[in-house]
């Protein structure tokens, strides 16, 4: 097995497979309370004096603590839809991941059914799935708000997607025709 196998698209897939999921582990939505919170927690500063500094850190303490309750990422569940956009963004990552090692092993499936082929379908399920839930907490939870995680989260399961369909495109039927990195191999001079 080596990793010099992967063409292009594998690398760009499974780079963001990974990344991805560190992203789950930052805040994807908060609530207007939240956000105060943290506004709050900003702006006290160290003021003069033992009894006045003890107020602040307090009111820093029970700011930060609102905010954390406020805060969701992927992993804190509220619902079923939430499971599910877990569940997809996992499946995504899985299958990415797989596609690189069966590549780097040099395991090749005929198309159209192909690990690649499935880590396209997973990112694009995934990426609708939270792309819905994101839509759907703006409807339904007054005060909701998106922080940076769920961004970053479509932005990668957009890039395994992408990636993933450069690589399926590497293991069509043209594959030996071409390179490792996807481009055509010029003909062997003889």
């Amino acid at each position: 097995m080596t990793f010099l196998r992967l063409t292009r698209g594998h690398t760009i897939a499974l780079v963001a497979g990974l990344v991805l999921m560190l992203v789950t582990a930052l805040d994807w939505y908060t609530t207007a309370e939240g956000e105060e919170s943290r506004r709050i927690q900003r702006i006290q500063e160290e003021p003069e004096g033992a009894a006045s500094g003890q107020v602040a850190r307090e009111v820093e303490e029970s700011a930060a603590i609102t905010a954390e309750t406020e805060e969701r990422n992927a992993w804190d569940l509220a619902g079923p839809l939430d499971l599910l956009v877990l569940l997809g963004v996992l499946a995504a990552v899985a299958t990415a991941i797989a596609a690189a090692v069966l590549r780097a092993a040099d395991r090749r499936y005929e198309p159209p059914l192909t690990p690649s082929v499935i880590a396209v379908v997973a990112a694009m399920v995934a990426a609708l799935l939270l792309s819905f839930r994101l839509i759907q907490r703006q409807i339904t939870e007054p005060g909701a708000e998106i922080e940076l995680g769920a961004p970053l989260a479509l932005l990668a399961l957009g890039a395994i997607a992408a990636g993933a369909a450069i690589a399926a495109r590497a293991e069509g039927p043209d594959a030996d025709a071409e390179g490792a990195d996807g481009r055509a191999r010029a003909p062997a001079s003889g």
